[in-house]
């Protein structure tokens, strides 16, 4: 009796040994798991296939020989091969992954919610390399009774030869033509855009010869004639500061998509609304373009993509503000210089007789080059089709004007 409750010790000793040893042999379990759930749930489900795999592997390489229990390595190598097979159809790396899980526990099945048709071909094709039979992955066996554990064939083994009616029926369908990779981002961007200026513009005295000559402004009279009279200083021509609605713009433009968030990309377009008369305009718009856009794979799908960017290039700016002008009347002779009602009797230089008083309409002419910074929102109906509202805000030089421009535009990618 006394070595009986001897044994019973020693076997109850041993089995608490065992199973301690079985708990504390998988420390890794909890952090495979975590990264399966996140490769599936996540990864997978967003169709972002490579990270999936990536994380995978990590997880079953973290796991090492020990690192992970028997069960865990087979979760982490049965999501592998549907990963592999169902996302990114490459059937015969998936099939090896589920070999992997097939060799470890060969009743290993697929998650009903990944079976698809490549799935349940790379599947079957591992149970076939590894000589194992019937069910089919991600059902359990009809009658809810347990299928009992298949033993893996030797290469040399002799297998059964099924009958023919029953090879026929078991022989996998061949995989449908794999579609196209779902979820890759266009990387190339073809827009159109509309742009008006907003000039911040101020001067006085702007229509004088001297600031027609050095302050990038040109006068003309009301019959689109360049005005060279001579005004009266201080006494009107002056253009309060404010926000003048200037040149306006249409762009055509192409952006290249660097890795996720970097867009690169050029405009070139033509400019419209500038002086009128014999003045110099530059219709031209070219810039250079460099976008950041924010958030993860913003490319990937359709959705809203808020973006930042910064521009630099050739455009001029012209800002018309109308202006009254008194002329100097001993300047043009009139009779009483003192009365501005007393008409000039002097022509000016163009031999044109000046009114007393009158509007002409004074062009600040900015530019020739600029730099901006701005930031918008792009709204993607579908994956290659996008429209965008933006605002920026930059200078000319080397006439320093500072200049708002929103901007609204249509974009397809490709």
């Amino acid at each position: 009796m006394k070595y009986r409750h001897a044994a019973l010790a020693c076997a109850a000793l041993g089995i608490t040994a065992l199973l301690a040893g079985e708990a504390s042999a998988a420390p890794k379990d909890a952090q495979a798991e975590a990264a399966r759930k996140k490769a599936l749930d996540e990864d997978f489900l967003e169709s972002r296939f490579d990270a999936a795999e990536q994380r995978l592997r990590a997880a079953i390489k973290a796991c090492g020989s020990d690192g992970c229990s028997r069960k865990g390595m087979v979760r982490l190598y049965v999501a592998l091969g549907s990963v592999l097979s169902g996302g990114k159809k490459e059937l015969s790396d998936g099939s090896d992954a589920f070999v992997e899980a097939l060799t470890r526990d060969p009743k290993a099945e697929v998650d009903p919610d990944l079976v698809s048709s490549e799935v349940t071909f790379a599947f079957d094709q591992a149970r076939k390399k590894l000589g194992i039979g019937g069910g089919k992955p991600g059902k359990k066996p009809p009658g809810g009774k347990k299928e009992k554990p298949l033993p893996v064939a030797e290469p040399d083994a002799e297998k059964e030869k099924p009958e023919p009616e029953k090879a026929e029926a078991e022989k996998p369908a061949e995989p449908p033509p794999a579609p196209a990779p779902a979820g890759e981002a266009k990387r190339n961007w073809i827009t159109l855009a509309f742009s008006p200026d907003l000039a911040i513009v101020s001067g006085a005295n702007v229509c004088t010869k001297d600031a027609q000559a050095n302050d990038h402004v040109y006068c003309v009279r009301k019959a689109g004639t360049h005005y060279v009279g001579t005004p009266a200083l201080d006494n009107g021509d002056q253009i309060n500061t404010g926000v003048v609605l200037s040149t306006l713009r249409v762009t055509i433009g192409y952006d290249r998509l660097l890795g996720e968030r970097i867009t690169l990309g050029a405009r070139l377009g033509f400019a419209f609304n500038g002086a009128g008369g014999d003045a110099k305009f530059l219709p031209l718009h070219a810039e250079a373009r460099i976008g950041v856009w924010p958030g993860t794979d913003p490319f990937v799908g359709a959705g809203v993509r808020p973006f930042f960017f910064l521009a630099a290039g050739v455009a001029q700016v012209d800002s018309r503000v109308d202006v009254e002008v008194l002329e100097d009347g001993t300047a043009c002779a009139a009779k009483t210089p003192s009365d501005t009602g007393s008409e000039c009797t002097k022509p000016s230089k163009d031999g044109v007789l000046e009114p007393r008083k009158q509007t002409v309409s004074a062009y600040k002419q900015a530019g020739l080059a600029f730099a901006a910074a701005g930031a918008g929102v792009q709204i993607a109906p579908t994956p290659g089709v996008a429209f965008h509202l933006a605002l920026r805000a930059g200078i000319t030089f080397p006439s320093v004007v500072p200049v708002i421009t929103p901007e609204a535009g249509f974009a397809l990618g490709f």
